[in-house]
């Protein structure tokens, strides 16, 4: 392919020119000419290159009641990736309308933007964005307002939606929210915090916004993954209280948790700046430092949150187990088994991969794409790839391994990981088809 057709209207980095070279279909194109021009294009967070790689996913998910030539598919693919960018990017608008010979489908390509306006709805179907929107419309609201507008907000795209998306996989899409959003929303109401409370944990959540900017976190670590993360949480705390243990969970506790939650990885070293001679786990615990100083909290809570961040890591568990102090910490459990559930999402790990190998700054922390994968199998194809090794070597073994700590959730977890596969599938077919 020639590697001058998305990039003509910029000067490419040694690291990005040499990542071209690795281009070598449609959909590796289309993701580096995006990423590319979104880090030049101020635009509204809730049209990001991670939420268009979530979008991707319910297009791949859709495809399965799909029955187009490989054409058509491209031009939606296309369509889903560069949403709204036409109408602010000359290079995309000219793309668009002129069928660049490079992306392999015909004139019409232009028209399937009004097509995908139905995949765009469906994404929107996600509290975490409505969440992320109040939190930006509502600068000065407490904790409690912030969260009832948004599920007022979300249940108001809900109706609207219903009425121009009627088809199954939608419906019950918008179904398995709603019931999210529902257990969540439920428990907080009936958790009661104190207003103290309520005001720290918006300072907390401003904490987490201002310093997610300031790392640049991708939605995988940073303000999306917190807010998600905070979902299963409180879905969690439902289902302990509803479920057949009745497990009250007392404010303190509670508190505790969404506090840690929303906070754990901000002090992620894959995301500092390391000084001379430190090592990963002292970068850590330097960045751990600094949050505890500016955490609105009191210090026992921070003494409480400290540890569980600390000690939190997928990796460290499996490798030093939980400390003792820590043992059934019903916060702790909480904030692990939330976070771990929140890596059964394929789109996650993609975004992961994809900000490791398209960002020459951050290309060589943590980026786990080995340039013979990318040689192989391409960008995509890659990444894709590493997806699945994780699914495979990870997340499967959770709940065999007894990793999920709260037994409530050991029946969502199995959904999730049913899921994952599921989208896993959905994402090799679209592979297949558009590169055929």
């Amino acid at each position: 392919m020639n590697s001058t057709a998305f990039t003509e209207p910029y000067t490419l980095t040694p690291y990005e020119a040499t990542l071209a070279e690795r281009c070598v279909s449609f959909l590796d194109w289309a993701i580096f000419t995006l990423y590319k021009i979104l880090k030049t294009t101020p635009i509204d967070t809730r049209y990001s290159f991670d939420f268009r790689v979530k979008m991707l996913g319910h297009v791949a998910a859709a495809m399965r009641e799909l029955e187009l030539q490989t054409q058509e598919y491209r031009g939606i693919v296309f369509a889903t990736l560069f949403y709204r960018l036409p109408m602010i990017h000359p290079i995309v608008a000219t793309l668009f309308r002129t069928a660049h010979p490079m992306m392999g489908f015909g004139p019409g390509a232009y028209e399937h933007y009004i097509d995908i306006s139905k995949i765009y709805e469906i994404a929107s179907l996600d509290f975490v964005r409505s969440l992320i929107f109040n939190s930006q419309r509502l600068p000065d609201k407490d904790f409690a307002h912030w969260f009832h507008d948004s599920v007022c907000y979300f249940e108001n795209q809900h109706r609207l939606t219903a009425s121009s998306c009627p088809a199954d996989i939608v419906r019950q899409k918008k179904q398995k929210i709603l019931e999210m959003t529902k257990y969540a929303f439920n428990h907080f109401v009936n958790i009661k915090l104190s207003p103290e409370s309520e005001t720290a944990l918006w300072a907390t959540v401003k904490l987490v916004i201002r310093e997610v900017g300031s790392k640049h976190i991708d939605a995988s670590h940073g303000f999306y993954h917190s807010l998600e993360a905070m979902l299963y949480v409180l879905k969690i705390a439902w289902l302990m209280r509803n479920l057949h243990n009745a497990r009250i969970i007392d404010e303190e506790t509670m508190f505790t948790a969404l506090v840690a939650i929303l906070v754990h990885d901000l002090v992620d070293h894959k995301y500092a700046t390391p000084q001379p001679g430190e090592s990963a786990a002292d970068v850590e615990a330097r960045e751990t430092d600094l949050l505890m100083e500016q955490l609105p909290v009191s210090e026992p809570v921070k003494q409480r949150v400290r540890a569980i961040i600390t000690h939190m890591s997928f990796s460290k568990i499996r490798r030093e187990g939980v400390p003792t102090a820590l043992q059934g910490d019903v916060a702790f459990d909480l904030v692990v088994t939330a976070d771990l559930l929140c890596g059964y999402s394929v789109e996650r790990c993609m975004i992961y991969n994809f900000h490791k190998v398209l960002d020459d700054a951050q290309s060589s922390a943590g980026n786990y794409i080995r340039d013979d994968a990318l040689a192989e199998h391409g960008l995509f194809g890659a990444v894709l790839e590493h997806a699945k090794h994780l699914v495979d070597t990870r997340v499967a073994g959770h709940l065999p391994r007894g990793e999920i700590r709260v037994a409530e959730a050991r029946s969502l977890a199995a959904t999730l990981e049913r899921a994952a596969n599921q989208k896993l599938v959905d994402f090799r077919n679209l592979v297949i088809v558009i590169n055929h």
